[in-house]
């Protein structure tokens, strides 16, 4: 199955939206910072990411790099 990363460090938002994924039949990777996504993507090639563009370690667009 597909897998959606799912990128925030607020916990409550990471969880509201894998809640939201998994009832509609998706499969949710949760990362909460930038650096402990790239190592996801790398492993877990997702096939979307959902990425927090404000996080205190990396960046959204740093991650994205």
């Amino acid at each position: 199955m597909d897998k959606i990363l799912v990128v925030d460090d607020n916990k409550n938002i990471r969880f509201t939206i894998t809640e939201f994924l998994i009832d509609n039949g998706l499969t949710p990777v949760e990362s909460p910072n930038g650096s402990i996504a790239v190592d996801i993507f790398k492993k877990e090639k997702p096939l979307l990411v959902l990425l927090d563009l404000k996080m205190p370690d990396m960046n959204g667009i740093q991650c994205m790099k």
